[in-house]
């Protein structure tokens, strides 16, 4: 209608009123530094560089747990560090990007995969009783199995064994 205001609303108390953009922009906190993360390509500790090469040719060989293990103790030892083996696996599954490693850990997973698609590959049929191939499960494991090969054909994988 003519002549009709529209209220406006107030300001918020200063309490309610969103931060400054100066104090938008304050760095987050500084978050914990991964000790393998600090000496990882260094040579400036021989122990911990041997440690370090351990991870790395062991990945493909060994569970990530023995190697985070054994890992933790002479880390321990060297760095008198309070080391767990967690943060150790820690670093192994989510830092390190050392292709062998990488390679290593996403085998496992398609090995995991692979075996429970091949599980449910096979159904029982509900009227007769009877076992069925479910062809979609069956095609999707052949991929994740034509997968693996491909892995273990790349050139960082093929010494793995030795």
């Amino acid at each position: 209608m003519p002549g009709m205001s529209v209220p406006v609303p107030a300001a918020p108390p200063p309490a309610e009123r969103s931060p400054s953009p100066q104090a938008a922009r304050s760095p987050p906190p500084e978050p914990a530094v991964c000790v393998l993360c600090k000496y990882a390509g260094s040579q400036e500790n021989p122990v911990v560089a041997s440690v370090m090469a351990f991870i790395s040719e062991s990945a493909g060989k060994v569970s990530v747990g023995e190697i985070s293990r054994q890992a933790c103790i002479a880390l321990n030892e060297e760095l008198g560090a309070e080391l767990t083996d967690g943060d150790v696996e820690n670093h192994i599954l989510t830092h390190s990007l050392d292709q062998r490693v990488v390679l290593s850990s996403i085998l496992r997973d398609l090995v995991d995969i692979a075996q429970t698609v091949k599980h449910s590959s096979v159904v029982q049929d509900a009227d007769t009783g009877a076992a069925a191939v479910d062809t979609k499960a069956l095609l999707a494991y052949l991929k994740i199995v034509n997968e693996i090969q491909n892995i273990y054909k790349m050139e960082s994988m093929k010494n793995l064994s030795k």
